[in-house]
């Protein structure tokens, strides 16, 4: 599991987005990071051993209303291809 303790220190102790990694293999453990503030997770394992389905994943830390979005949409994306 993630060491939840610290990752709750991490968000307390910095403006910065956190992204969790490591241990995480439950949809659980992606509701207690999102509930600790964290900005993302890194859950590759998890879906490669198939302990996390990632339409369930998706799902669990989306915003309720919203749809996951491709790069072109994200806010930090100008729409055009990078140089």
């Amino acid at each position: 599991a993630p060491n939840f303790e610290a990752i709750a220190e991490m968000v307390a102790f910095t403006r910065l987005p956190i992204i969790a990694s490591g241990g995480i293999a439950s949809l659980e453990h992606l509701r207690e990071l999102q509930r600790l503030g964290v900005e993302g997770a890194i859950v590759g394992q998890a879906l490669y051993t198939g302990a996390l389905d990632l339409k369930e994943a998706l799902g669990v830390v989306q915003p309720k209303g919203s749809s996951p979005s491709g790069p072109s949409s994200s806010p930090h994306s100008s729409g055009s291809p990078a140089r």
